[in-house]
């Protein structure tokens, strides 16, 4: 049986050629194993020879140059590392056995564990990305530890394991960019806040209509949790599980996303100790209904987030709709919305009412559902999180052919803050071409005021006591008075006609106490 399957392989990879995927790691996989666990048979030097050519292939070819793998699902992503990873192991085992290599295996192998340490949420959660479902990075990353030797791989979940001693890792807020992931995290605590933005390409095959959006865990729950799948993929939910919709992202009504094509643009990330900050825009929506879309995102560490995002339709005017999942029913009220979940809340704070006012609000999916379908061996699996929901913000503009939509998110444990959100006044110097809406918005919470001037790069964004020329600003004030200030691409800043020194564009936190 094993020769036989090791001869199919081999034609297969010999008469088809190289091709990209998970499936094809498979049969590379047992090419290696076949050829390395019976080296008796005559024909197993020629299954470890092909079966290493194709394994360094897909090293070249199906890897992004941060470590992470083509098809952008943790899924897909653990199987193929799993098959690194033994193919390595199996090398290194059998020295006399192997064939000429052109690639350091465990060097390549090493480098995709790390780029799932970098992905990996609190307590080692994986959200559900593209095909992936929710999960957890137990095994990963105790596999990674063994594998490395490096203790930072068992940081992310030391309560979990029996580690004498774990080292945490030399990164917090991070920028993939070669893969097209931003992450964004107070610290490796369990319950500290973490923000996954998805802004890469799409591969086809396991991914979904979603870009420029997000997954947002705070207390260990997923908070704004994309809908995900589950189940096989006949199931009557499959096509809605990859739509626009199912993702916490802006949509056109009526106007099909053209994402296949189609990355982040004009990417900017910056991050410091109270401040992380992320923008860009997409054009998956140009071709139909000639709208961009920009995202900029906020995360104001650890107490919120400010999702700032703009539709941009010249001439003819757009209605959108402002798509946000949770594990928990949305609850509308005069001028916001709650998620109560029993772990962990989120208030959800919009800044123009009207959207609110028109918002849907509904059920994804709830665990009878995924009872109804058993997975592929006729079981049902148990499912992390198994209820959706979700609000959509029903937003459009007529003065201007560019609409706003700006939303706070506040996480709670027990009792709700009390937080607004509000444009303010503002003048805009410059050209600021669409998506592009210089604007100023006021967030108020507690003793704390937050300022939040967003611009363009040359464009000067200026209020009473305020003026800012260029991406982003926020500048927070106790009791009325200056205390902190963060800049992304800040050209020039200047409170009270007190100019400060920014130094280069850049990422910029100043204290101003």
């Amino acid at each position: 049986s094993l020769l036989g399957a090791a001869r199919w392989l081999l034609l297969e990879q010999t008469t088809k050629g190289y091709r990209n995927g998970n499936w094809q790691m498979h049969g590379v996989w047992g090419l290696l194993t076949i050829g390395y666990n019976l080296p008796e048979l005559a024909e197993s030097k020629q299954f470890r020879a092909v079966g290493a050519d194709y394994l360094e292939q897909h090293m070249e070819q199906d890897y992004d140059a941060d470590g992470g793998h083509s098809e952008r699902c943790y899924s897909y992503g653990t199987g193929c590392l799993r098959h690194l990873s033994d193919a390595t192991r199996l090398m290194e085992a059998n020295p006399d056995l192997v064939t000429p290599q052109r690639l350091n295996w465990r060097q390549q192998t090493e480098h995709a564990y790390r780029w799932f340490l970098k992905m990996t949420g609190p307590a080692g959660a994986f959200p559900g990305l593209n095909d992936g479902t929710f999960s957890q990075s137990h095994a990963l990353l105790k596999n990674g530890f063994d594998f490395t030797g490096d203790p930072a791989f068992l940081h992310p979940i030391r309560h979990l394991v029996e580690a004498e001693e774990t080292t945490e890792p030399d990164f917090k807020s991070i920028q993939l960019e070669s893969s097209g992931f931003c992450v964004m995290r107070q610290g490796w605590d369990p319950d500290d806040p973490f923000l996954l933005i998805n802004h890469g390409s799409f591969p086809g095959g396991h991914s979904h209509m979603g870009i420029l959006d997000f997954n947002l865990y705070v207390f260990g729950v997923p908070l704004a949790a994309e809908v995900g799948r589950f189940g096989p993929y006949d199931g009557p939910w499959d096509m809605f599980f990859r739509s626009e919709q199912a993702h916490n992202q802006v949509v056109v009504e009526g106007a099909e996303s053209r994402r296949q094509n189609i990355t982040g643009e004009q990417i900017h990330f910056g991050t410091a100790s109270h401040f992380d900050f992320f923008s860009g825009h997409h054009s998956a929506y140009k071709e139909t209904a000639q709208v961009l879309v920009e995202r900029r995102v906020l995360f104001l560490k650890p107490w919120g987030v400010l999702i700032s995002d703009t539709a941009s339709s010249p001439p003819r005017r757009k209605s959108y709709l402002w798509y946000l999942h949770s594990v928990a029913p949305f609850v509308k009220h005069a001028g916001h919305a709650v998620v109560e979940h029993p772990d962990a809340s989120l208030l959800v704070v919009p800044a123009d009412k009207k959207q609110l006012h028109f918002a849907q609000t509904g059920i994804d999916y709830e665990e009878s559902m995924i009872l109804e379908i058993p997975m592929y061996g006729g079981q049902n699996t148990q499912q992390l999180w198994p209820n959706r929901y979700f609000m959509a913000l029903r937003g459009w503009h007529i003065a201007q052919p560019i609409t706003p939509f700006d939303v706070l998110l506040c996480p709670y444990k027990t009792d709700m803050p009390v937080a607004t959100l509000s444009r303010i006044e503002c003048t805009s110097e410059g050209d600021a071409p669409p998506p592009f809406l210089p604007r100023a918005l006021e967030i108020t919470t507690g003793d704390r005021t937050l300022v939040v001037l967003h611009g363009a790069p040359g464009v000067t964004v200026s209020i009473p006591r305020v003026r800012f020329t260029g991406l982003c600003a926020a500048i927070e004030f106790r009791n009325g008075q200056p205390f902190r200030a963060f800049t992304c691409e800040g050209e020039a800043l200047s409170i009270n006609g007190e100019a400060l020194e920014l130094g280069e564009n850049g990422t910029h936190e100043i204290d101003l106490t």
